[in-house]
């Protein structure tokens, strides 16, 4: 699995309902207290799992991708970074997928970023 995050607030909640067995998580991000909020969120809220964390600090746009193909991307609130490349952004994701895995855009504002991500 692989995190483009910020704190976790949309998240978190998303992984520990849905995904109850994940525990390996990677994550890209700009903002440096971000992933440490994060790191401390994760853990006391999945504090029951073996969690596995490994993270990068910079963009989405320069991440090499993860060494291996992941099954979930969630693209979240970093939406807002990369608005004006966005086809490119999720293009690259779709590489770093398993052959069955997905992306899963999550935004907490949803009219203030329209996306048309075409087909």
């Amino acid at each position: 699995m692989i995190f483009v995050l910020g704190e976790g607030a949309l998240d978190i909640p998303l992984i520990k309902h849905c995904f109850p067995e994940a525990k390996y998580f990677y994550g890209v991000e700009p903002r440096l207290g971000a992933i440490s909020q994060f790191k401390n969120n994760i853990k006391s809220s999945l504090a029951q799992r073996d969690v596995q964390l490994q993270f990068s600090h910079g963009t989405i746009q320069n991440y090499p991708g993860p060494a291996q193909p992941v099954d979930i991307i969630i693209l979240g609130h970093m939406l807002y970074y990369c608005i004006e490349d966005i086809h490119s952004v999720i293009q690259r994701c779709c590489t770093w997928l398993t052959p069955n895995g997905l992306i899963l855009l999550s935004h907490s504002a949803p009219n203030d970023l329209i996306l048309d991500i075409g087909t």
